[in-house]
């Protein structure tokens, strides 16, 4: 499945009669920015000093102007003093909500964007405008896009074009964030279990030094991987773990890092069937193997210095003579059992075996998973931040920080297992797997900690949990969340 759009870095824009041009400018470089020095020898053909100088007297009043029948627009992303310390001035809702606009002005398949950015928020605007096209579409008629960006950061040195290793690093973000967008978007009927595969070996084959294990169908029920196998044996194609070693040329003295994402290509529920307004969108509930798979690739595309492990739990959640049933008692990786009070909540269940396969045979001290996980997550964090809980302080400021600078907001979840795992406590298993919707409990806190449960809640490594069922999705597609999350995390760790 190739992306719908094509997008390209390049130094120069195409000419008016063949773009659509769009100019985006951060309101503090506009207003000290020079037509003769820093536009005419960029966009000289497109529109004057006249123009632009009318541009800057209107600015503050509308969203954005337009010129030429609308072949050239100009947006200005205002400073916002009253933003509060839960958001970021990348504004990434605003950028978002703006571009969707500005390209609907416009039906040219050839689109330029020339971006004049604040040095520190390049990453997260390119994340933010990323998301504005959509990543799958089979309409019959041509609805793809060929973008090219030419982008300016500012800093205190001046105004710069940035350089040729920039754009391939940036190249690597946009490509991540969109095999993760594919990965969600496209429907389970072509996006399965098998697919899965393919589909991750494919994006791979780019990247040099990578190893590939594959355990799928009985093979997961002989070693001992419960909770993979008993969400996905009742599909028609086998649930799988896939494992990719990323391992640099040369040896990191770092511990090894694991990346796990959940791939439900689709969830009805399972016997705990989801109602029929609840079950569209369930397309999406692999969003999380998409972030994944999209950071794996944008970290290592970009050489990391680290060891880094792709474990993608790969199952769709069906109803059949074969499927788990609410009471089943079945054994996690970890050993310890579980009683299935709710077939719905299986997300926790591929989970728990990536984990502790993480820990315990690769020897991972740094552990993160992510997920489209409970439905709750917007009520414990909102529709714009994900959610997410870590057995360790530092790493929620990490997460914290790394959220605002990638663009990608992030809130912690309550992190006390000895308080809140006593509600999964079960009369004849070591656990149940959900607790039936009693809001007293937290219940995305509480899915975490069952999660956190198969590795003793993350003592004596870095463990971080990420929940992000609802910013995976902005206006019915698929956003790639958490690819620049993750990117920007790991690679400030080294």
């Amino acid at each position: 499945m190739d992306p719908l759009n094509t997008f390209t870095f390049e130094s120069t824009i195409r000419s008016s009669k063949d773009s659509y041009l769009i100019i985006f400018l951060h309101e503090g470089i506009a207003k000290n920015l020079n037509y003769e020095k820093n536009l005419d020898s960029i966009v000289g053909d497109r529109f004057s000093k006249e123009q632009w100088t009318t541009t800057m007297k209107k600015y503050t009043d509308l969203p954005y102007v337009v010129f030429d029948a609308n072949s050239t627009v100009i947006s200005i992303l205002k400073n916002n003093d009253n933003l509060s310390r839960y958001n970021t001035p990348i504004q990434p809702k605003v950028v978002i909500d703006n571009f969707t606009t500005l390209l609907t002005l416009n039906s040219l398949k050839n689109v330029d964007i020339v971006m004049f950015l604040d040095d520190d928020k390049v990453y997260g605007t390119i994340t933010a405008v990323i998301k504005c096209f959509y990543p799958y579409c089979e309409k019959t008629s041509n609805t793809s896009r060929n973008v090219n960006f030419c982008i300016y950061k500012s800093n205190v040195q001046g105004i710069f074009q940035i350089s040729n290793e920039e754009n391939e690093q940036y190249t690597n973000l946009i490509n991540g964030i969109q095999c993760a967008r594919i990965m969600t978007e496209v429907p389970g009927n072509k996006m399965g279990p098998d697919y899965v595969e393919e589909y991750t070996r494919k994006v791979l084959s780019e990247v040099k030094g990578l190893t590939f294990d594959v355990i799928k169908g009985v093979q997961l029920k002989e070693k001992g991987f419960g909770g993979i196998y008993n969400v996905g044996k009742g599909a028609a194609q086998d649930p799988r773990l896939i494992h990719v070693k990323y391992k640099p040329e040369l040896n990191s003295m770092e511990s090894p890092i694991a990346i796990i994402g959940k791939g439900i290509t689709f969830d009805t529920g399972g016997y705990t069937i989801k109602g029929r307004t609840a079950m569209p969108g369930m397309k999406r509930d692999c969003g999380g193997a998409g972030a994944a798979l999209g950071a794996f690739y944008n970290l290592t595309k970009n050489r990391s210095p680290l060891t880094i492990h792709l474990l993608l739990c790969v199952a769709e959640n069906a109803v059949g003579p074969n499927a788990t049933k609410p009471d089943d008692v079945i054994k996690m990786l970890s050993g310890k059992t579980v009683e299935v009070n709710n077939t719905d909540a299986e997300g926790r269940l591929v989970l728990g075996d990536g984990v502790y396969y993480a820990k315990e045979m690769l020897k991972c001290g740094t552990i993160i998973d992510i997920a489209t996980l409970t439905g709750a997550q917007s009520y414990a964090s909102g529709k714009f931040h994900c959610s997410f809980m870590t057995s360790k302080e530092i790493s929620e400021k990490a997460m914290i920080k790394a959220g605002k600078e990638s663009g990608e907001l992030c809130h912690p979840l309550i992190y006390c297992p000895e308080l809140y795992m006593l509600d999964l406590k079960s009369k004849v298993a070591d656990m149940k797997n959900a607790n039936l919707g009693n809001m007293a409990s937290p219940p995305s806190s509480l899915a975490g900690h069952f999660i956190g449960a198969q590795i003793d809640q993350g003592k004596d490594i870095k463990w971080i949990h990420i929940d992000i069922a609802s910013p995976a999705n902005y206006q019915e597609y698929a956003t790639g969340f958490g690819v620049s999350l993750l990117s920007c995390l790991i690679n400030k760790s080294t």
